[in-house]
């Protein structure tokens, strides 16, 4: 069978020319002929994750989608989520032309792709969005790549309901009600909670209050608070690029997070104990060493193994007072008790052992001062003689301490002679070296330290496990045995699951099922089980921090948003709401324009006269992005052709802009596409006067711009 490289040189060379340098940085650990790869490092968080092409039966097209991924990886360091997502776009495209070449691809099939990816059914709308979506992306690389020309819009489109350009019942929807928020957070102070409960009862707290996304949630430093003069920040790793600061916590949240933050940090104390203990002494890999280490690495980590089993003190096989029991796997000081007490007897009933036992461990001290080890019966010490003894090298001893399988080792030779060789030297006290040099050989084999969070861009480690306060032992926070010694991090799946509960266990009101099943919250917009994500406490906050008053920049830098033209989505205040912030704003004289001018003449002589042109002038208005119009377009076509600065036709540049147009001085966004607007018509005025067109009527358009915007420039005093 041909291979990847083969086939990109044969469907189009100049491609595989192009995409060599990406397939290089790709890394090692990936191989761009194999038709599976292990995409691990990929990811941000510890685990296995692998990427398969089988599914992709068109040859070329199985090439050309892992050549796609590498330039994507390389350029714009996607995650696993969007190789995924190309992946399946190729797929796609290979049902659409089975195998035919890929060089006849057209815009024909690409709607046969969109076609087939639309025909399973239960995917929502949003899954079929992002989908369609990337098969755009696919036609436009297939253009840029290989010049096929292909046009291919969705099928699909967008329609989100909710947000500030959404419907009154989506936002209604999306928004949690403030109750269910508060009947969760009280669940904290139940008594009996099991731990499960309690841990991610505390991290609903915290995500409630800082808004972080799921997977920042489960990054957060154990150090993550910081106190300044009753103040509290929280230090968090970012998860969609952007580079965000430690994320205030409102003056409301403070006490609570800082409790919730103080438990967890409690909860979690032993486990990264433990992985600093591991991180510091860093143990062989031993299923590693087996298996990939050659005879000599093999016999230098058995000798460096068995080393630091005879330096144990409780191993050791001569004491001249204290003596060893096998059976119970303990010293005991003998000569001391006996010599206080005068006799067996006495000492059996101190000691609780029997009579025969206290002989023995006399004994045993007797040869021990003679530098002899002992054997009872007076049989001549062989290594078959200790072969039960607990202090020795024994194979048992071997698996039971590195816990490798029986059958990996069962026949290594090396294995044997050296843990035969180790007990002759306990046994005869005989001297035991380790190799030189063997940190050297080992330190490819000794276990790497647990990480929670890297890059996944640069595999840059961001936060260890031992520094992570969602590091928790193994089923620590299940029904199973908990395994302390062993490490996992809380996931956003486990969260998930504890919060919305699992498809199998919906209406148990077991562990499997939601919490607000289990513990009866109730939705008060329909008299239901509550329901929601962790995601939808973004929207919650989001809006809470709007209603508070807070601008759109600053709610943009809280969530570490690039553009906060995206703060739309989250948005769910009601629209009437809006309208009386915006009556409130124009009653305090904190917004410009005719329409303001007009309330303030009225309300002097009037003022039920200008409430009542209040509540008429803003039932509607439209955003804009140097402003908002309050002229009902649906019923009314706007009377200046939408130019709202350009309405002074009284002959004099006096600065008057539409009656329908209210800004807000405050709004930093507003302000630049004013300044935008007025540094544009400046320059076209300069060109049209340097060319003698002062009588062409776009002269006189931009001179009444340049006029409207200089005075509201002056107003808001950004000259």
């Amino acid at each position: 069978m041909s291979s990847t490289s083969k086939i990109l040189v044969d469907i189009f060379p100049t491609l595989s020319d192009n995409i060599s340098h990406f397939i290089a940085s790709l890394p090692d650990e990936v191989h761009f002929d194999d038709d599976e790869w292990d995409i691990s490092s990929f990811h941000r968080h510890e685990g296995k994750r692998g990427i398969s092409f089988i599914a992709i039966e068109n040859p070329e097209l199985r090439s050309l989608c892992k050549a796609c991924i590498a330039e994507a990886r390389s350029t714009r360091g996607v995650g696993i989520s969007a190789i995924q997502l190309l992946r399946g776009s190729f797929n796609y495209l290979s049902q659409a032309i089975g195998m035919r070449p890929a060089m006849s691809l057209n815009a024909i099939d690409f709607e046969n792709a969109d076609r087939i990816m639309r025909e399973p059914e239960g995917h929502s709308v949003t899954t079929a969005n992002l989908r369609a979506s990337n098969l755009r992306q696919v036609a436009n690389w297939f253009s840029r790549q290989l010049g096929l020309r292909i046009e291919y819009n969705p099928t699909i489109r967008r329609f989100v309901p909710y947000g500030r350009y959404g419907t009154a019942e989506g936002r209604e929807d999306k928004l949690i009600p403030d109750p269910i928020i508060s009947d969760v957070l009280a669940l904290r102070h139940l008594p009996e909670l099991e731990i499960r409960d309690r841990f991610f009862l505390n991290l609903f707290a915290v995500a409630v209050a800082t808004g972080l996304r799921i997977n920042e949630l489960f990054s957060l430093p154990a150090d993550c608070r910081i106190h300044d003069e009753g103040t509290l920040r929280i230090i968090s790793f970012a998860s969609k690029g952007g580079k965000s600061g430690p994320r205030p916590i409102a003056p409301e949240f403070v006490e609570m997070v800082d409790t919730c933050i103080s438990e967890l940090y409690a909860i979690t104390k032993q486990p990264r104990a433990l992985a600093l203990h591991l991180d510091k002494s860093c143990p062989l890999d031993w299923n590693k060493v087996f298996q990939e280490g050659d005879q000599k690495t093999i016999d230098v980590a058995m000798r460096v193994w068995a080393s630091e089993w005879i330096s144990e003190p409780h191993r050791r096989m001569l004491d001249p007072e204290m003596a060893y029991s096998r059976q119970l796997d303990r010293w005991f000081a003998i000569d001391s008790v006996y010599a206080k007490l005068g006799s067996a007897s006495q000492a059996s009933k101190s000691m609780g052992i029997s009579r025969a036992l206290v002989a023995s461990l006399l004994a045993q001290t007797e040869s021990s001062k003679r530098g002899e080890v002992f054997l009872a019966g007076g049989n001549p010490i062989t290594a078959c003689a200790f072969a039960t003894d607990p202090r020795v090298c024994s194979f048992s001893a071997f698996i039971k301490d590195v816990s490798v399988p029986k059958n990996l080792i069962r026949n290594n030779s090396i294995v044997k002679g050296v843990l035969q060789e180790a007990m002759d030297a306990q046994i005869f006290q005989r001297s035991w070296e380790v190799p030189e040099n063997f940190e050297e050989i080992l330190m490819p084999f000794r276990r790497e330290q647990k990480v929670n969070l890297t890059c996944h861009i640069t595999n840059e480690v961001l936060l260890y496990a031992r520094d992570a306060l969602c590091t928790i032992f193994k089923n620590q926070l299940s029904t199973a045995n908990i395994d302390e010694d062993r490490l996992q991090t809380c996931t956003a799946s486990m969260f998930s699951h504890w919060l919305c509960g699992t498809a199998r266990g919906r209406g148990t009101k077991k562990r499997s099922d939601s919490l607000f099943a289990r513990f009866n919250i109730i939705d008060p917009r329909y008299g239901e089980i509550a329901r929601f994500t962790a995601h939808e406490l973004r929207h919650w906050l989001n809006t809470a921090y709007e209603e508070g008053g807070l601008s759109q920049d600053q709610i943009g830098i809280l969530f570490n948003r690039k553009n906060i033209k995206t703060n739309s989505t989250y948005s769910h205040t009601p629209a009437l709401e809006r309208t009386n912030r915006l009556r409130d704003a124009t009653r305090e004289g904190l917004v410009l324009g005719q329409h303001a001018d007009t309330y303030a003449r009225l309300s002097k002589d009037s003022p039920e006269d200008a409430e009542r042109y209040l509540a008429a002038s803003t039932k509607f208005y439209n955003p804009m992005p140097h402003g908002l119009c309050t002229l009902n377009m649906a019923l009314e076509a706007c009377p200046h052709s939408l130019s709202c600065f350009s309405c002074n036709t009284d002959g004099k540049d006096t600065g008057n802009a539409c009656e329908h147009l209210i800004i807000d001085p405050n709004d930093a966004a507003q302000r630049k596409e004013i300044k935008r607007i007025n540094v544009n018509s400046e320059h076209i005025i300069k060109f049209l006067e340097t060319d003698e067109m002062t009588g062409a009527p776009q002269y006189k358009h931009f001179k009444r711009v340049k006029a409207s915007t200089d005075y509201f420039l002056s107003r808001m005093d950004l000259e």
